[in-house]
């Protein structure tokens, strides 16, 4: 391996955790140019073309992560040959852009594609495996295929165990995707012993690396904010803000990450003196790091905007909305699922003033964008139906209610079951436009059926 490139390399990498962006591509490229002048370096090379597009993906630069990603693939497969292990680090790569573009579709392929690659090179219990499993797991999730994921997050989890041993940090990792996966289902109390032994394994092995303590202390926080348990997540959001701020300075990109926890905390409980100022803070922090067309700062104008909506303040929330969606229009375009997020929380912001016909076409237009990335039976496809169908409860348009609300519980059931609490709010939901349309009779039984859900859960 060249000094030369592994310095360069090195120095990119320090530059990227430090959230300087512009000195981390500068010293990736020379690492580039320096794999290029070496002979019989395409190992380099992919590598080089790795880097370089991690970084721009991280910036949410994706046309170009893409051209450098399939300049590894294809370097990879021409000197490696079609089933060689190293390529499913190409697949994996190339998959992880298309998820975060929303591609799922071409996303699912690729991840089963890098599975069945290393199993055949290395064996099914080769603990490589276990990072294509748990991006198939988080992709099938998100597409709403619950049971398989929770398979394949639990095999990836016994893979590495049964390689490493059941407190290394590589386990931890498993053990904080699974927890991640049941917090993300409401099942709290799968999800806070898995957090708990996550936050144990990786202080015992953090060194002076506080990083991942700092994530798992946010996920455990915001599972006690779900559960309500306000001042348990409030101690451990500014414990983590504490380890963020004394590891990075104040200016760094992930303090803005937990200034943001913190703030949606103080906002879920109408503490906005609290929370708009700490909003304000990781607008500027990321403004500043990031520059103000960052998909992060996107995010931020989204945080912002939704406590100024919270507090009545309309015409800033939406001049920040709309700032927010221009944005992601820009950078993503006007088919990806976090475009249609953004007209969601537009939609919402009208809705709640009354503006029934501003908030009705952009209702409409997530809704297709959902069902089109995502497939007809996903769950935010559920929340979409379920917006408009409360749009059209406002306006008294009883039988399009009708049929949304019906719609959205339909696709509840499927994916959580019969029995769970998302399927309680769905009926419940049914139940107030089954009573205006005058079906009583039909309108109890849903009333009944989500009473024994809650009793249950």
């Amino acid at each position: 391996m060249s000094a030369r490139w592994k310095r360069f390399t090195n120095g990119a990498e320090r530059a990227h955790q430090q959230g300087n962006f512009a000195d981390a591509e500068r010293l990736f490229n020379a690492a580039l140019k320096e794999a290029e002048k070496l002979e019989s370096s395409t190992g380099l090379l992919s590598k080089s073309y790795d880097n370089l597009a991690n970084l721009y993906l991280a910036q949410g630069k994706h046309d170009k992560a893409d051209k450098l990603y399939k300049q590894a693939l294809k370097i990879r497969e021409s000197t490696l040959g079609p089933e060689h292990p190293e390529l499913g680090t190409s697949l994996n790569n190339l998959a992880a852009l298309c998820y975060v573009q929303g591609k799922f579709a071409e996303a699912e392929p690729l991840y089963r594609r890098a599975i069945a690659v290393v199993e055949k090179a290395m064996g099914p219990e080769h603990p490589d495996i276990a990072v294509s499993l748990n991006n198939l797991a988080l992709l099938l999730a998100d597409m709403g295929e619950l049971e398989e994921a929770e398979r394949m997050y639990k095999r990836a989890l016994d893979i590495r165990k049964r390689a490493y041993g059941p407190e290394h940090r590589e386990v931890a990792g498993n053990l904080y995707n699974l927890a991640l996966f049941y917090h993300d289902q409401n099942r709290f109390e799968q999800a806070e012993p898995l957090y708990r032994e996550v936050l144990n394994i990786r202080e015992k092995t953090a060194g002076n690396d506080n990083r991942e303590v700092i994530i798992t202390l946010i996920n455990l926080a915001e599972l006690y904010r779900d559960e309500g348990k306000f001042e348990e997540a409030e101690r451990l959001y500014n414990r983590s803000l504490s380890l963020t701020e004394a590891a990075l300075g104040r200016e760094h990109p992930a303090v803005a990450d937990s200034l943001d926890k913190l703030a949606m905390l103080y906002d879920t409980q109408g503490a906005w003196d609290k929370a708009e100022p700490l909003f304000r803070w990781a607008l500027e922090i990321r403004e500043k790091s990031l520059g103000p067309n960052h998909l992060d700062v996107a995010e931020s104008l989204n945080n912002l905007a939704t406590c100024y909506g919270n507090q009545t303040k309309f015409e800033e929330a939406e001049a920040l909305f709309r700032r927010a969606l221009k944005i992601r229009q820009d950078e993503l375009g006007t088919d990806h699922v976090e475009f249609a997020a953004c007209l969601s929380n537009l939609a919402v912001l009208y809705d709640i003033q009354g503006k029934f016909d501003l908030a009705a076409p952009l209702y409409e237009q997530a809704l297709v964008i959902w069902q089109t990335s995502l497939g007809p039976e996903h769950f935010r496809v559920a929340d979409s139906l379920t917006n408009l169908a409360c749009l059209y409860f406002e306006q008294g348009n009883y039988q399009e209610a009708e049929s949304f609300f019906r719609r959205s519980l339909d696709i509840r059931q499927k994916i959580f079951g019969l029995d769970h609490l998302e399927v309680a709010a769905a009926l419940e939901n049914y139940s107030d436009v089954l009573r205006k349309l005058g079906r009583d009779a039909e309108a109890e039984e849903c009333d009944r059926r989500a009473d024994q859900i809650k009793k249950r859960s």
